[in-house]
This record gives C-alpha cells, structure tokens and sequence, in this order.
C-alpha cells in the first residue's frame, strides 16, 4: 500500500512539474508577442517581465512604459493562473536616452 502512495505522489509531482513548464512556455511566447506589439524599440521603450511560481505562488515582476504592455501581460498572467499571482509589475515612465557628453 505504501509502495502504491509513493508512485502516486510522483505521478502527481511530475504532474504540477511539468504544469509548471507549460505556463512558463506560453508566457514566455505571450510575453514576445506583447513586446513586439506595444514595445518594438527598445531604445524608446521598455519592456521586461518574468513570470515565475515562488512558495507563495506565481509573481509576474518587471518594468515597462507602455501602460498597453502592462495591461496586456496582468491580462496574460490572469489567464494563465486563473487570477491566482502575485502583481510586482511596475510601469516606469519612458525616458529618451542621450549620450553622456564628457568634460574633458
């Protein structure tokens, strides 16, 4: 009987294992398509998010500048979790970078 209960906490931990992996893949592809949208220059724009499950659960963390992009990836980490993560994603206001001119 014990020998029975073992594999079936396997099976069921290779179960949620490979779950895991299933959300990180489609945010990962979500995540690409929601840069490519609101998000193309990099040089204009920021973008950047992890979505990972901690021991509290799913955290979506990062930093952008379009509120659109923001939106889109609340909107993805939802529908990946059924609302059930963390919110650590903040909107940064977008900068224009210019070079550093030296006194020299």
């Amino acid at each position: 009987m014990s020998r029975f209960l073992t594999i079936i906490a396997l099976i069921t931990l290779l179960g949620a294992c490979q779950n895991d992996q299933t959300v990180r893949e489609k945010f990962r592809t979500g995540f690409e398509k929601i840069q490519r949208r609101y998000t193309p220059d990099a040089s204009l724009t920021r973008c950047e998010a992890t979505f990972h499950k901690g021991s509290g659960g799913w955290v979506l963390r990062g930093e952008t500048t379009d509120r659109r992009a923001a939106e889109a990836l609340r909107a993805l980490a939802d529908s990946l979790t059924a609302g059930s993560f963390t919110d650590s994603l903040t909107r940064t206001m977008a900068r224009m970078l210019s070079p550093r001119v030296g006194s020299g």
